[in-house]
């Protein structure tokens, strides 16, 4: 190749990666724009693109020219010739005769046609994002240095576009993290203006029975004894039920009912307990006092299924309203361990606590001490957090020491529905992209009722999806449900099934509605409406739904059917969050 083509070549990469980085955000496209790249540039055949989780683990997300068999049962923990030197030195590796490496040799090189290759790794400042490889020169001659060159090219440029995307996807999670927040804020002043509407009421019917019991004997000169000690004995019970009242008002002020607010999602508890040295107003209390805080890494990511922020808040609650009864120099640990069906944290302090204190952590009561301060509240706040979770914590004080353990009972019905919860999520944004639309939803079959409720959706208002509730063989999506058979409605006004005017939220009359089946039993339906560019539905986006529904339907039924553990779907969960681009690919069980 001479130096001009070398330099037309590395200028036009350049030219078609910077593209990639305008055209898209999504992690799978992505990387199947840049192993096109790759391939065209270098003259190959074949190759694949494979990303490094979060566990140091490969997995193929992009391929061409591999048999499907191998994708599927492709793993990688380091231990494969190519793979493991790559993720151990970092460094391209170029072989143009692969019978002269015994030591690269492998039993799956069956499906490469001839025997050189490239693998090149994708480096983001000296940290391993993954591995780009091309094999099967077309015209079956071995691949040359020039080659290597323009692939560590692509593979250099390629990180950036990998690390930015995923930045990017970060910060839209991070972003709809505080959406969420936001919603629940708002629905929590709501829930606060009717209950202070309630307790106003509550106050002046007590505060009224008082006012005119004494304006009466104050207006009455003449009044018996019997009278008297009636109206006294008015006055004094609607005092009491005013004392109660308020009572209860600053009870409901002091400490949440937090079962009403939780929102479970399967988590990375691990991450949470990371961040605590760094919180701001914890790390703040614990220079203040001058306690030492650790927190000891797991093992492995440890998955449960709670509420992020609650959980969040826990913690914080917990160890700030601790901190009041330790001394300058104290030190608390915090570390967690798991079994097959529990998962403890375990908070260890370098001073025993008061018995009052251990009362309050280990009873079952919702009462305060009395004489409640700001630090007891916090661990009441943390507590109810620890019940509405239905978890359990224990606290004992020895000599010179205290333990306290809040232990998380692994549920597999729990965590299997969080999975398939997050899977909807995921399969939603991925459809609404894919086919290009603003409104999209599924619904699920109720266990009981067989009502349709809205399980996710994108370009709903918030009301409707709290609200909606359709009866079997009700509407279109009830339709669906009742027939089991997918829909692709043309001009809903002019249907002679659904005659009806489209709704102004619509801006065009077509429709699809599509039944979600596992094993032939319908659990739910799929919804999707307005095209971004305004345009009707057609045969290709109908054929294109019914693909990534179908897909998505296996991937549901394996979930239902293999039977996983709970550890095993926990790092289902996490290959979720590795490919949130790409959420539904074929189930295996993790190795």
């Amino acid at each position: 190749m001479s130096d001009a083509d070398k330099y037309k070549k590395r200028y036009q990469i350049l030219q078609d990666i910077s593209h990639a980085i305008v055209i898209t955000d999504r992690i799978s496209s992505l990387t199947d724009y840049l192993l096109d790249v790759a391939i065209r540039y270098v003259d190959a055949e074949s190759g694949s693109l494979m990303l490094v989780n979060e566990r140091g683990n490969l997995s193929i997300l992009s391929s061409r020219g591999l048999d499907l068999s191998y994708i599927r049962s492709f793993s990688s923990q380091g231990g494969d010739g190519i793979s493991g030197i790559i993720l151990r030195d970092k460094v391209p590796i170029l072989v143009q005769d692969i019978a002269q490496h015994p030591e690269l040799l492998s039993p799956d090189r069956h499906h490469y046609k001839t025997r050189s290759f490239i693998s090149c790794p994708i480096l983001f400042q000296k940290r391993l994002l993954g591995i780009i490889n091309v094999n099967d020169k077309k015209d079956r001659t071995p691949f040359a240095q020039d080659e290597l060159d323009l692939l560590q090219i692509i593979a250099n440029n390629a990180a950036v576009a990998l690390e930015n995307a995923s930045l990017l996807n970060r910060l839209k999670s991070a972003a709809a993290e505080l959406e969420q927040m936001n919603r629940r804020l708002v629905d929590s002043d709501i829930i606060k203006t009717e209950f202070l509407t309630s307790i106003s009421h509550e106050l002046r019917t007590p505060l009224n029975a008082i006012k005119g019991g004494i304006y009466y004997l104050e207006n009455h000169e003449e009044v018996s004894p019997n009278e008297r000690r009636e109206f006294h004995c008015i006055i004094s019970t609607e005092a009491n039920n005013l004392a109660n009242t308020i009572d209860n008002f600053v009870r409901f002020l002091e400490v949440e009912d937090e079962t009403l607010v939780l929102d479970k999602y399967p988590i990375n508890i691990d991450e949470i307990l990371q961040s605590l040295p760094a919180a701001g107003h914890l790390n703040t209390v614990l220079t203040k006092r001058s306690v030492r805080f650790s927190v000891l890494p797991a093992s492995a990511p440890l998955w449960i299924v709670g509420d992020k922020l609650r959980i969040n808040q826990l913690f914080t609650n917990l160890l700030i309203g601790l901190t009041h009864f330790l001394s300058p120099d104290d030190a608390i640990e915090l570390s967690v361990s798991s079994t097959d069906d529990l998962l403890s944290f375990h908070i260890a302090l370098t001073r025993p606590l008061p018995r009052s204190l251990l009362q309050q952590l280990n009873s079952d009561t919702s009462l305060l001490p009395s004489g409640s301060s700001d630090d007891r509240i916090r661990i009441s706040l943390a507590r109810n957090i620890v019940i509405a979770h239905r978890w359990s914590i224990s606290a004992e004080s020895g000599n010179a020491d205290t333990q306290i353990v809040i232990t998380c009972p692994l549920n597999r019905k729990e965590i299997l529905n969080a999975y398939i919860s997050k899977s909807i999520d995921l399969f939603v944004d991925y459809i609404a992209e894919s086919l290009d639309i603003n409104i999209c939803s599924v619904m699920l079959s109720d266990d009981l009722s067989g009502e349709l409720r809205v399980a996710s959706a994108r370009g709903l208002d918030e009301k409707i999806v709290k609200t909606t509730r359709i009866k079997q063989g009700d509407k279109i999506a009830g339709w669906v449900a009742l027939e089991g058979k997918p829909l692709f409605i043309s001009n809903i006004e002019t249907d002679a099934r659904f005659s009806k005017k489209s709704i102004p939220q619509y801006n065009n009359t077509s429709l699809m509605s599509l039944p979600l089946k596992v094993d032939d039993r319908v659990i739910g339906v799929l919804n999707l409406n307005n095209k971004k560019s305004s345009e009707p539905f057609s045969q290709e986006d109908y054929d294109r739904a019914l693909s990534l529904l179908d897909s998505f339907s296996d991937h549901l039924r394996q979930a239902y059917e293999k039977q996983l553990n709970e550890s095993e779907i926990f790092q289902l969960i996490a290959s979720l969050d590795s490919n949130l681009s790409c959420p539904f690919r074929t189930l295996r069980p993790p190795h």
